[in-house]
């Protein structure tokens, strides 16, 4: 991710975290890893003036039932962030 930011320093990046698994326990490796890299994008790509990071919010009324996908309104959420 970094390079390519650095490829592309005459153009607006826009970056969005990882989202949690809510289908899984919050302690689960998985989402622990989730964790770190979204600490790790953040870190590396804070540098970079052409950047800027969207943050997926980790409300559990965004998902859907089974917790993997986000639904509508969590969709609609993004979107209004993106804009």
């Amino acid at each position: 991710m970094r390079n390519f930011v650095q490829n592309k320093n005459q153009t607006n990046v826009t970056v969005m975290s990882a989202p949690c698994r809510h289908d899984l326990d919050s302690d689960s490796c998985v989402n622990r890893e989730v964790k770190v890299y979204n600490r790790k994008l953040k870190k590396h790509l804070k540098v970079f003036d052409n950047t800027h990071i969207i943050e997926v919010d980790p409300q559990r009324d965004l998902y859907t039932r089974h917790g993997l996908h986000m639904n509508q309104n969590g969709k609609e959420h993004m979107a209004k962030k993106l804009y």
